[in-house]
């Protein structure tokens, strides 16, 4: 539009011009010359303020309630550190918006699997365009970077993808390599206003990624690893990827989030509250969804304030109303205080926001568990393998069903699925408390030293405090008082947090003082609830133990709902 309108001008000056030079003719009135350039000014104007018109007038690109696939960037630089960070750093910067929806990466790889490709295959711009069209989205958002000397140009195109047209263009140069990342940013920003979002929005949402992430392009290079292998649901590999991203920027808060999440899905609550708690001292370094994201989870794994966790996560919801997150994590704040049925509904939610995240199906089977409602567990489960999506949380949920439902044949399948593999440990861990329950205490103690053996073998010693606490506290619940001190004092000293079974376990064989002592230690760390229970006399501690059967929570210190 501009270059348009700056030809007409100067075509309407140049015209001005030859008139003006040109010898009056004796039949020429006295003012054609000016009314020839006054109709040129005011043909010039009609246009600006058509194209005005047009552009105020136009149905946006895309809606709120669009989703946009992103094609893996076009690498011609030669440098193969760009195939790893340009597409996560894009979806950093577009997950500001509340406007701006993004195919998850592991709603991604389900759907290259159920294309009959690999998972892991290279999203080109028309494989990108095939998963669009399958799916039933609008668009995809097609980039690449290129060297020119030393610098760089990036390019976005949003293409739709029924018609193949661009719905926004966008071209950037970075002067060199460590300011690639702010003109990514850049373009992200304009792009985001021709694909229909509002200039306050994008003002209020816009945070530097260099500030809202990292400056550093080797931690995001980690940290963009961590993000593939958590989405191919591989936690372990994650896990010290991410730490890695924080070694080499301290300051990485949304990495120190990620860390948070993993640590407390696994058990290692003491680990999480820590990492928590670093994310939210760097909140002046963050956009608005991970503010909402860390926050929350502060407030529910940190100061355990759940009222103040579920309202930040309502505003989660309401900013970002199309994010399966804050759905997903409030239902696992009311899993916490009981509310089974309003989690089941917050699961639905999040299934309905993204029907393939294996997340919100075995979280949603695990509540219809708690309130005994075992067919509609095991259908979520049965049907989130059908989608594909064979993740060891969905296996988990399935073990837990067929302990409860006494299928024998159910529980050596979910074993034998696991052998090998990291999630083994936690498997034998649950079978351990259902093997107890049977009163084979011997071969509950077999189970539970294999279980530590591979926790151990896998690093993901976290949870094993909790296995080991709670094993005393079922000894003691059952009067055998016999090395409960002992056990409790090797929980103790591998997680803090286990002192909501070792406490329990104390006060039930009389050792009160000890009981009290380490309540009064942890108590700040505790949420209210436990601490209320804990202060009980050994019967109510007795129930307290009775009401911590479920055998998946304890094999994970957690009540077995996974946090996104």
């Amino acid at each position: 539009m501009r270059a348009d309108l700056k030809r007409l001008a100067r075509d309407s000056d140049s015209s001005s011009r030859v008139t003006a030079a040109a010898p009056a003719s004796s039949h020429a009135g006295p003012f054609k010359g000016s009314w020839g350039t006054a109709a040129a000014a005011a043909g010039v104007l009609a246009l600006a303020v058509g194209v005005w018109w047009w552009y105020a007038h136009r149905a946006p690109a895309l809606t709120e309630k669009d989703t946009i696939v992103l094609a893996d960037f076009v690498n011609t630089t030669g440098d193969t550190m760009f195939d790893t960070i340009l597409k996560q750093a894009l979806a950093v910067q577009l997950e500001q918006s509340p406007y701006v929806n993004i195919l998850s990466e592991q709603r991604m790889r389900n759907t290259l699997r159920f294309m009959g490709r690999s998972p892991d295959e290279r999203v080109t711009n028309s494989i990108a365009r095939e998963v669009c069209e399958r799916e039933g989205f609008k668009a995809m958002l097609v980039s690449s970077i290129s060297s020119l000397g030393s610098r760089y140009v990036i390019a976005l195109n949003a293409v739709s993808c029924s018609t193949g047209d661009a719905l926004a263009r966008e071209q950037v140069e970075a002067e060199d390599k460590e300011h690639i990342l702010k003109a990514l940013g850049k373009a992200v920003s304009n792009v985001r206003a021709k694909l229909g979002e509002s200039l306050a929005s994008i003002q209020k949402m816009d945070r530097p990624i260099e500030d809202a992430t990292t400056s550093s392009l080797e931690a995001f290079k980690s940290f963009a690893m961590a993000e593939t292998q958590k989405s191919r649901g591989d936690d372990a590999a994650a896990i010290p990827l991410y730490q890695r991203a924080v070694e080499l920027d301290p300051n990485f808060a949304l990495a120190y989030g990620r860390l948070g999440v993993l640590h407390i899905n696994h058990g290692d609550s003491e680990r999480a509250r820590e990492d928590f708690q670093k994310a939210f001292a760097l909140l002046n370094r963050v956009s608005e969804r991970e503010r909402l994201y860390i926050t929350s989870n502060y407030y529910a794994n940190c100061t355990r304030e759940t009222a103040k966790a579920i309202e930040t996560l309502e505003l989660y919801r309401r900013t970002y109303p199309m994010d399966p997150t804050p759905a997903n994590n409030l239902a696992r704040e009311y899993m916490e205080i009981g509310e089974f049925e309003r989690a089941i509904d917050f699961y639905r939610e999040t299934i309905r926001l993204d029907p393939k995240l294996a997340i919100g199906y075995s979280n949603m089977s695990r509540a219809f568990l708690m309130v005994n409602r075992f067919d509609e567990a095991k259908a979520t489960c049965e049907r989130a393998l059908a989608l594909g999506l064979d993740t060891p949380p969905v296996h988990f949920a399935l073990l837990e069903i067929s302990i409860v439902q006494n299928d024998a044949a159910g529980i050596a399948r979910q074993v034998d699925l696991a052998r090998g593999k990291p999630e083994e440990a936690f498997i034998l861990a649950t079978l351990m408390f259902q093997t107890e329950q049977t009163g084979q205490w011997r071969k509950a103690e077999e189970l539970q030293k294999r279980a530590i053996e591979l926790a151990r073998q896998y690093k993901a010693v976290g949870p094993i405090g909790f296995w080991i606490a709670q094993f005393a506290a079922d000894r003691a619940e059952m009067g055998m008082c016999q090395q409960v001190r002992e056990r409790t004092t090797e929980a103790l000293a591998l997680n803090r947090d286990a002192a909501v079974a070792a406490a329990p376990a104390l006060a039930l064989c009389r050792d009160t003082s000890q009981a009290e002592a380490l309540l009064s230690e942890t108590a700040e760390a505790l949420s209210e609830r436990h601490a209320h229970q804990l202060r009980a006399d050994p019967g109510e501690s007795r129930d307290h133990c009775a009401q911590s059967k479920a055998a998946g929570a304890r094999a994970r210190g957690s009540n077995g709902s996974r946090s996104l």
